[in-house]
């Protein structure tokens, strides 16, 4: 059985983007910073999540406001990468290609939450 969000290239990104990130979180012991990789888990799961609540409504504006926290989760680990490299948690060059992931779904919201808005804009027109 397939779900609504599965379709939406940006949830499959996501979802992508979560198991990436989650493998580099286990390479790292748990000693290191806990709090830090405890809240990266968290705000990463919550990206695919959010938007796949979001699509249970299709296109309103309760849509955006859930992908408004997808885009808000996504920037809290763009957040974190950067404190996790400044504290050498993560190489550079790991973080450095998540963050690319996490800049690209951003973009994907961004367009998507435009693109939702204009229809609402046109449908109340």
């Amino acid at each position: 059985m397939e779900f609504s969000f599965e379709k939406l290239n940006v949830w499959q990104e996501s979802a992508i983007f979560a198991a990436d990130l989650l493998q580099e979180t286990e390479k790292i012991s748990n000693q290191i910073r806990p709090e830090i990789i405890s809240n990266l888990k968290r705000a990463t799961l919550e990206i695919p999540s959010f938007l796949a609540i979001g699509k249970s409504y299709y296109q309103g504006q309760d849509f955006l406001e859930w992908l408004n926290r997808a885009k808000e989760s996504t920037f809290e680990v763009a957040s974190l990468l950067k404190m996790s490299e400044n504290l050498e948690i993560f190489k550079v060059s790991d973080s450095n290609n998540l963050l690319e992931s996490a800049n690209k779904i951003i973009a994907q919201i961004t367009a998507l939450s435009k693109s939702i808005e204009n229809r609402i804009k046109n449908e109340t027109s």
